[in-house]
């Protein structure tokens, strides 16, 4: 039986396999919940205002990124249940990491925290989506 979907020089591409697409986002996990779980002493960081929420902010926009290039990478398709879809990622990975912090000592589970997670994801998604869609 032959493919229905015509091969032709189009821009169409079939999807890449679940582990490659979701292998980094998933290895960027790791190093979330790696990152969350180092305890913190007095003087580990510099004095600077609000530096944890540049830390989670670092780490979900590479995240959204990620999670962003793996839909892409599915094929699904664009469009609000998309950005629903991955955004229910981000911000179940962001309770999960909060969550977890609980039950590390020198650490604590932060609203803002959880905030800053959602934000940075979404503007790590919005950024992948407008460059992939502008190539």
């Amino acid at each position: 039986m032959q493919n229905p979907v015509k091969k032709t020089k189009s821009a169409f591409q079939p999807p890449v396999s679940f582990a490659a697409a979701w292998l980094p986002a998933g290895g960027w996990v790791a190093f979330i919940f790696w990152a969350s779980s180092i305890r913190i002493t007095p003087g580990m960081y510099p004095p600077i205002p609000h530096l944890d929420k540049i830390f989670h902010t670092a780490e979900y926009w590479v995240y959204g990124c990620l999670v962003q290039r793996a839909a892409t990478l599915r094929g699904w398709s664009w469009g609000g249940k998309r950005l629903a879809a991955l955004m229910l990622i981000l911000v179940g990975t962001g309770l999960l990491d909060e969550f977890y912090q609980k039950f590390i000592p020198t650490r604590r589970s932060d609203l803002a925290d959880l905030m800053t997670d959602a934000l940075a994801g979404t503007a790590g998604l919005l950024l992948y989506a407008w460059d992939a869609r502008s190539r």
